[in-house]
């Protein structure tokens, strides 16, 4: 969890609502101003750490007029942009139902992309030169090579399988080996733990998937070429 505050400038914040001739007016200049500036500034920050975590979704809490504001001033950058009814910063606002409010909507979120993310690995493995493996032989030499686009995972179905990253490249480990006695070493590991990292070594995706949906021995992978 990353927690960033964007303190912007200070009072008056508050709009004229009522009358006062010129002096109101350039009042409410500078504090329309002030707002606009607080805005663009929050956006840009919001914007830079979507960027630097390839954020898929940007949720938007707050007060109905500034969420509408912060939205039209974010930056081109990918992520879906949701807006909550909650999260006002007044007193007494509820940061708990903000919290589920978050949870629930980066939740709909990760399922839906889950869900195509099995459907394009679906397709690719039923078609005869299809870019997709399955099982941790083809996964690990995918790997490897450094062929992945995208890891699919569940380490429940993966279960306690072992592989070894030193000789290059990563490969699994003979089961035999392991019957006879063989344990955790500095090159060999766990795959539920090894894979990922060789995944994001070489620059690829990974998505968990439940077991019931999860590849033979729980991982596969989407291919880059063939």
């Amino acid at each position: 969890m990353v927690g960033e505050t964007v303190q912007g400038e200070g009072h008056p914040l508050h709009k004229i609502r009522h009358g006062g001739g010129w002096a109101a007016w350039s009042i409410q200049h500078r504090v329309d101003e002030k707002i606009r500036r607080n805005i663009d500034e929050v956006a840009h920050e919001v914007g830079r750490l979507a960027e630097q975590v390839h954020a898929r979704v940007i949720v938007i809490g707050g007060e109905v007029s500034s969420r509408a504001a912060l939205a039209d001033a974010l930056p081109e950058h990918g992520a879906e942009v949701v807006a909550v009814e909650a999260g006002a910063r007044a007193a007494g606002a509820d940061q708990g139902e903000f919290d589920e409010q978050v949870h629930k909507v980066v939740t709909e979120a990760a399922e839906r992309e889950q869900r195509r993310v099995l459907e394009q690995y679906a397709t690719e493995r039923g078609r005869p030169d299809g870019l997709a493996v399955a099982g941790l032989a083809e996964t690990t030499a995918a790997l490897g090579e450094a062929n992945v686009d995208r890891l699919l995972i569940n380490g429940i179905a993966l279960a306690d399988r072992l592989v070894q990253t030193e000789p290059a490249p990563i490969h699994p480990v003979d089961e035999t080996r392991v019957a006879a006695g063989d344990t955790l070493t500095a090159s060999i590991c766990r795959a539920d733990e090894a894979l990922p990292v060789a995944a994001l070594t070489c620059g690829a995706t990974i998505t968990p998937v439940d077991e019931a949906s999860a590849p033979p021995e729980g991982v596969g992978a989407l291919l880059r070429h063939r």
